[in-house]
């Protein structure tokens, strides 16, 4: 290990900026250092280097592979890079880091205020006799509790198959069992009854404490994203998308030897990261936009048409058993998989989908073949054995399909590729091509008719 500790000293010495070196890229090769093997420290080379030259083909190259699960800090920083949280510049990371974690800081605070005044309210309604019921339900319709409420149920059934999100952020070994069950029962059976018991001054809904879960995190990014974005709102599957994200950058914080946990920062990132996603596919989740460039049914849309011209046979198998592209992709295009695999599978993807400048353009290749992959077994399926299938994906093999997917992207991702960018170019151009012809058709009927009327009048002229 020694040994390769001073062959990389050399070239991360070209890559670390200076003075004295990047702070980050310093800890990510700490991380790194521990336990690794070489192929880490190659892979590692190549991803800084990469990004400081600009090579996105090598960069995508990677991603494309992976990133090992033991490793978290290359799949933390490339996604991070990849959704355009860090910029070209290795130089300014820091700074931009620094500023964005403030930023958010700052309106987390905003944030802090307006609820101390909303639990003011709150107290003052619940001791007053007079209508506290119907007082009660007027604020929870004319404040945040009912957005509070929904992204609550949606919180606690994000990846319900596994633990993470259900334990508290700071492992306190003097919590008992029973507690933790009993906290996360509370959290199942919200009301508004019980909201200050929750969100109230003892466990302030903006401030950590030891009972605090990964749920309750990614809770208050969401609500908080909810607040600052009135044009996307808070919409059922967001939780879906936050998740990976942040157990993505809480693995990275918690490699080095101290496990000391930066919760303010690690959320800060996830809540900067997952804004920049949903500011890239946000026509996914506004109604009004469903059937614009980039709005879920224009995206399926353009899968239909993907399925059509690769597979046939694939095609009329759907549209003869009736079966809705939308039943089978809707899911998976607005939350990338991500409800469909286990963490792991979805971390996998997540490497590709984020690479391309496109955040949906692998995911088109990857569904497409995955239904490649199933072929035989829906082949002789009717309407409800081909959704029940597709609609359980636990045995998939996730390298298999990705495998498929890029072999169709090499083989035939030019023609594709004109489904996917150019659909409603090609549209438009052929609509702009049509009004050229009808003005030049009408121009020349015009001139005709200009000739034909020019042609009797000299013609009676001659006879006068």
């Amino acid at each position: 290990m020694e040994k390769n500790n001073k062959k990389y000293e050399k070239i991360f010495d070209k890559i670390l900026t200076t003075p004295p070196s990047n702070p980050l890229i310093t800890m990510i090769i700490l991380k790194v250092q521990k336990g690794s093997c070489s192929q880490i420290w190659d892979q590692i080379n190549t991803i800084l280097l990469a990004i400081k030259t600009n090579d996105i083909k090598s960069l995508k190259k990677e991603c494309y592979n992976g990133f090992p699960d033991d490793n978290a800090c290359l799949r933390a920083l490339v996604w991070k890079y990849n959704l355009k949280y860090l910029s070209k510049d290795i130089t300014k990371w820091e700074k931009i880091l620094n500023m964005k974690r403030q930023e958010y800081k700052e309106i987390k605070n905003a944030f802090l205020l307006r609820l101390k005044e909303e639990y003011k309210i709150f107290d003052e309604l619940e001791n007053s006799d007079e209508n506290k019921k119907d007082k009660l339900q007027k604020l929870s319709e004319d404040t945040d509790r009912r957005l509070l409420e929904t992204i609550n149920k949606d919180i606690n059934r994000t990846h319900a198959q596994f633990d993470f999100f259900s334990k508290p952020v700071f492992d306190d070994s003097e919590m008992k069992n029973e507690d933790l069950l009993n906290l996360i029962q509370l959290k199942k059976n919200f009301t508004y009854n019980n909201f200050k018991e929750i969100y109230g001054k003892g466990n302030n809904f903006l401030k950590y404490n030891k009972n605090e879960t990964h749920a309750d995190v990614i809770e208050r990014i969401l609500y908080i994203y909810s607040k600052l974005n009135k044009d996307v709102n808070y919409v059922q599957g967001m939780n879906e998308l936050i998740a990976p994200i942040y157990f993505s950058f809480f693995r990275d914080n918690n490699e080095l030897e101290e496990k000391k946990i930066d919760i303010e920062n690690i959320e800060a990132d996830s809540f900067w990261c997952f804004s920049n996603l949903i500011g890239e596919i946000k026509n996914i989740f506004i109604k009004e936009k469903d059937n614009e460039e980039g709005g879920i049914f224009n995206i399926i849309n353009k899968f239909e048409k993907l399925i059509e011209s690769y597979d046939i046979e694939l095609y009329n198998l759907f549209k003869n058993n009736n079966v809705s592209f939308i039943h089978i992709s809707f899911r998976w295009f607005s939350l990338f998989f991500s409800q469909d695999f286990l963490m792991p599978d979805t971390l996998r993807l997540w490497d590709i989908f984020f690479c391309e400048e496109n955040k949906l353009y692998f995911v088109y290749y990857f569904s497409l073949g995955l239904l490649i992959y199933k072929k035989n077994i829906l082949i002789n399926k009717d309407f409800y054995g081909i959704v029940k299938e597709l609609q359980n994906l636990e045995d998939v093999d996730i390298e298999k399909v990705i495998e498929i997917g890029i072999k169709i992207k090499k083989e035939h991702g030019k023609k594709l590729d004109e489904i996917i960018y150019n659909n409603n170019i090609q549209k438009h151009k052929f609509s702009l091509i049509k009004k050229i012809t009808n003005t030049f058709k009408k121009a020349n009927q015009n001139i005709k008719q200009t000739k034909r009327h020019s042609t009797i009048i000299q013609s009676k002229k001659s006879k006068k």
